[in-house]
Formats: structure tokens, C-alpha cells, sequence
């Protein structure tokens, strides 16, 4: 993942590059990843979870 935008370089060349918006990208990391990870992690009850008295 690291790699891919020098592989996009390399592969289409600095012309197409240069045509490509980042925006939607962006837009797209944010809303179907970075947010619903907050999320979890706001909803989450931690490492060890809730227990439940033995009866």
C-alpha cells in the first residue's frame, strides 16, 4: 500500500497523474473507514470486554 502511488507514477506516468483528483479518495477513506473507526473504538468496551457475574 505504501508503494502504489510510486507504482501509479511509474505505470501511467506523471501526465495522468497530474489529472487525477484526490478528492473523492479522500472523501471515500474518511467516510467508509476513518469514521465507522471512531466509532467502534467510541462504542467499544475495551480490551477486556464486559463480564458477566458467575451465578
Amino acid at each position: 500500500m505504501v508503494m502504489l502511488p510510486a507504482y501509479l507514477l511509474l505505470f501511467v506516468g506523471p501526465d495522468i497523474v497530474g489529472v487525477i483528483d484526490p478528492e473523492p479518495f479522500f472523501e471515500a477513506l474518511v467516510v467508509l473507514i476513518i469514521i465507522p473507526l471512531v466509532m467502534a473504538a467510541a462504542t467499544s468496551d475495551g480490551p477486556g470486554g464486559r463480564r458477566q457475574a458467575s451465578a
